[in-house]
């Protein structure tokens, strides 16, 4: 199965857009974006990811849904080694008559599915079907895996939407995805050094002020704002899963300064680092 970067997902069958697989690892990962959904069904341990720079914790029985054009990557965890069933479909597989049409639910009603879901009922089952047909390729499997697949989006549908919809995608707004794409990996990828956004537009081979402006359209934020978010995240998951000091996570996660790192941080946590490490050493 081929997962590399943006709009690099290989299917075998391009008639049927849609692969499965079995993966395990707390190991960081590249930062990845991509236009087909993802499914990660967790059977086993925990890990600890980042969708949109939100970082999330799954453990066995949680659902992760990965929207498209979502950046997501695994994020280095001391607390455990997932395993999951992953699952990715293209958005165009289940458009047929009595199907479920991603393409306009996702992209053009800009409805969003919740990213981590936990103690759903049916869904956790209709994803071990989908793997168990993928994986065994018994007669008819399509049929069934698409039948299985459309009960599970109906599902999502029902009960698992984000609060509100996010703005319906313009589709210029898809070019700018992968023109984007070089400096989006570089902020996920080198949080820890310093990042300019004169350096980042140049990775783009565009001019700044271009740079800038289609950077906000994309995330709805400014490449500072996206970036120092980013490394809080990533400094939240070092303080609750690590014993370095709160100057060692302030270096690691790119912040010029142990004062400026805290400072970032209560804005906004609302509470300092080590007010949030004792939280989560209560826990």
């Amino acid at each position: 199965m081929d997962t590399e970067r943006y709009d690099t997902i290989r299917f075998e069958d391009r008639k049927f857009p849609f692969v499965a697989g079995h993966s395990s690892g707390n190991s960081r990962t590249q930062a990845l974006l991509h236009e087909a959904i993802e499914i990660k069904y967790y059977i086993a341990g925990t890990s600890t990811l980042s969708v949109n720079s939100r970082t999330i914790t799954a453990s066995a029985g949680d659902i992760v849904i990965i929207n498209p054009y979502e950046i997501h990557q695994n994020i280095r965890s001391e607390r455990g080694d997932g395993e999951y069933l992953l699952l990715i479909l293209g958005l165009d597989l289940l458009s047929g008559e009595n199907g479920v049409n991603l393409r306009q639910k996702l992209i053009y009603e800009g409805i969003r599915f919740e990213n981590h879901i936990r103690n759903a009922p049916y869904l956790p089952q209709l994803a071990e079907h989908i793997y168990e047909e993928y994986t065994n390729k018994a007669e008819s499997w399509q049929c069934v895996v698409t039948a299985l697949l459309t009960a599970f989006f109906q599902l999502l549908l029902r009960s698992y939407t984000a609060e509100g919809k996010s703005r319906a995608v313009d589709q210029s707004v898809f070019r700018y995805y992968s023109v984007l794409e070089p400096a989006l990996q570089e902020i996920h990828n080198s949080y820890g050094n310093k990042l300019t956004v004169d350096d980042l537009a140049r990775t783009c081979n565009i001019s700044k002020f271009h740079f800038c402006r289609i950077f906000r359209q994309v995330t709805g934020q400014t490449v500072m704002e996206y970036t120092n978010q980013y490394r809080l995240r990533v400094a939240d998951v070092l303080l609750r899963d690590t014993a370095d000091s709160v100057e060692e996570i302030a270096a690691a996660c790119g912040f010029a300064s142990e004062s400026y790192f805290c400072t970032c941080y209560k804005q906004q946590n609302g509470c300092t680092p080590m007010q949030k490490r004792a939280i989560y050493l209560k826990k």
